[in-house]
């Protein structure tokens, strides 16, 4: 009695044990689930979280540019007359248009483009970007096909007080410049655009109190000849010309790499330096033009590049970006949205996340007159 006894004791137990342990694996599964499920969120939350953080640096960069477009200095109540003493026929030289703009063929706003994340990157200067007038594109800058372009002129936030001219050599008040750097001279009744040839050391290193500008002194490529004496001396002011073409392109221009925002900086020889990059993982960047019809100073509507009436009369931008995450697989399913008024057609076994960006920025010194 006491066997039997003992062995249906133990069958009893075999039995709980067989049932502890299918509601121990049910527990674990469901740990796993939950496990799994946490960490997608995670993953998802932490990819949002990077994009967003991207965009305010992104648009802060181009933010902090775009409104010092036309920034030369004083602006009269009357239009000022300009000139630019450079010697140079490059159509690419034209800081007093302010703003410029194209278009990327097949990217209005409402058209339907698909990405593409092994996309190439082209030159620029083909008939794949266009705009409503002959502004001339930079040759050398790589982009991706469907993505906008545009180009801003300003100056550097560093500007000096003209003390003295004598002949063509300006004394200023301490100002780093580079030995040939294009400046601008405003006195507020005209503008004027000339190559620093030589400073007071002759490499222009550090801080100078002087700038000549003698067209003998510099041929890459120097001055015409002007006669500065017109010059109202205690109102003159002087800062160093700059530009920024802002693109989307590829590191190393390789289809393969990760798409970026780009911008390339005006060099010294009034052509463009090498692009920086910005920003990767910006897929595409869609510009519209504020145009201002009536001189109120506030847009009457926005346009692409392509259907820009006047760019004398472009007082704002409006700027879309489309953001990525870096790494794949961080959704279920591939993403459906739509950017630039139209839906995007994403390929089935794209899991990147995708988040849209726009910001409208003025161009605070549009109202100078050329």
């Amino acid at each position: 009695m006491i066997k039997i006894n003992n062995n249906k004791q133990t069958g009893l137990t075999l039995i709980e044990l067989l049932i502890s342990m299918l509601i121990g694996l049910f527990i674990l599964t469901g740990i796993v689930q939950v496990f799994g499920t946490t960490k997608n969120s995670s993953r998802l939350l932490q990819a949002e979280a990077e994009i967003q953080g991207n965009a305010r640096f992104a648009f802060s960069v181009i933010t902090s540019i775009v409104q010092g477009a036309g920034d030369f200095g004083c602006q009269a109540a009357n239009p000022l007359s300009t000139l630019s003493l450079v010697n140079t026929t490059a159509n690419t030289f034209k800081p007093v248009r302010v703003i410029e703009g194209w278009e990327a063929v097949g990217t209005d706003y409402g058209d339907n483009y698909s990405t593409n994340v092994g996309s190439e990157v082209v030159d620029i200067s083909d008939s794949h970007w266009v705009t409503s007038d002959s502004a001339a594109k930079d040759s050398g800058t790589n982009s991706k096909q469907f993505s906008d372009i545009f180009k801003i002129w300003y100056t550097k936030k560093e500007k000096t007080q003209l003390a003295s001219i004598a002949g063509n050599v300006l004394t200023v008040s301490p100002i780093d410049l580079e030995n040939g750097n294009i400046i601008a001279i405003n006195d507020c009744q005209s503008l004027l655009f000339a190559q620093v040839c030589s400073c007071e050391d002759t490499d222009c290193s550090g801080t100078d109190t002087e700038a000549d500008i003698d067209p003998a002194s510099c041929s890459s490529p120097g001055n015409k000849a002007y006669n500065l004496s017109n010059l109202n001396i205690s109102t003159t002011q002087i800062s160093v010309l700059d530009a920024a073409l802002f693109f989307v392109g590829k590191r190393d221009d390789t289809a393969e790499n990760i798409p970026a925002l780009f911008v390339r900086h005006l060099a010294n020889n009034v052509s463009l330096k090498a692009k920086e990059e910005i920003l990767e993982g910006v897929e595409s960047m869609q510009v519209l033009y504020g145009e201002d019809t009536n001189d109120d100073k506030s847009p009457n509507y926005y346009v692409s590049a392509n259907k820009v009436a006047d760019w004398n009369h472009i007082v704002s931008l409006k700027i879309s970006l489309l953001l990525r995450s870096n790494n794949n697989n961080i959704l279920p399913t591939a993403q459906t949205f739509k950017f630039n008024g139209a839906d995007i057609n994403i390929a089935s076994s794209d899991r990147y996340l995708r988040r849209v960006f726009t910001s409208v920025i003025s161009l605070r010194n549009r109202n100078i007159g050329f």
